[in-house]
């Protein structure tokens, strides 16, 4: 008999950083001098977002110092690993499977197999970024200062074909988190999941 099993990971790398530290950050590695200039039009712009979130998350440089980085794990709820095997056996299912929404929320209630709602909702969002390399999703967000600043959040949800309707959600991942955000601090949540195998 072959005994085949495949592993779900997922992390969340949480960085927070001041807005001035983080325009430093940009004019280093953009070598683009008028940074300032663009946070004066705001972050309205996604590709802004985009691009502060691709330099975060791997950033080992001149202001490492100045870079707050937390990591948190989680293990996946049943609901859409109930789902993942019916797909696997044959069976149509209902979710697409593709994450499109990430939550942030202040409830620190023990995350469980069993969740599939939420708690008490301070600010959720479509990703900035997502990807896959290899056997890796990669699913970014950046909340700009102005959206977070002055609040703790205490977990993280991510959901599957997330709606304007109550409850037409599938939840991905609950994770709880410890983040408080000081004035003119942003606030990244990169999160990774990877799919492997042992034999």
């Amino acid at each position: 008999m072959i005994n085949w099993e495949i592993w779900i990971w997922l992390n969340y790398k949480i960085i927070k950083v001041k807005d001035k530290i983080l325009w430093k950050i940009m004019e280093e590695k953009l070598r683009f001098h008028r940074w300032h200039f663009i946070k004066e039009q705001g972050w309205l712009l996604d590709v802004y977002k985009s691009v502060a979130c691709n330099i975060l998350c791997s950033y080992d440089w001149k202001y490492n110092d100045e870079i707050e980085i937390k990591e948190y794990h989680n293990k996946i709820p049943n609901i859409l690993l109930y789902e993942m095997a019916l797909l696997i056996s044959g069976t149509t299912i209902t979710p697409t499977l593709k994450a499109n929404y990430i939550a942030i929320w202040d409830d620190n209630t023990t995350p469980a197999s069993w969740d599939t709602a939420l708690w008490n909702e301070l600010l959720r969002w479509t990703f900035t970024n997502r990807y896959s390399a290899d056997n890796v999703a990669y699913l970014d967000k950046f909340f700009d200062s102005s959206e977070v600043w002055w609040d703790t959040y205490l977990e993280a949800w991510i959901f599957v074909d997330w709606t304007a309707s109550a409850d037409s959600w599938y939840l991905l991942s609950r994770v709880l988190i410890n983040e408080t955000v000081a004035a003119s601090e942003n606030l990244t949540c990169n999160c990774t999941i990877t799919l492997s195998s042992a034999t």
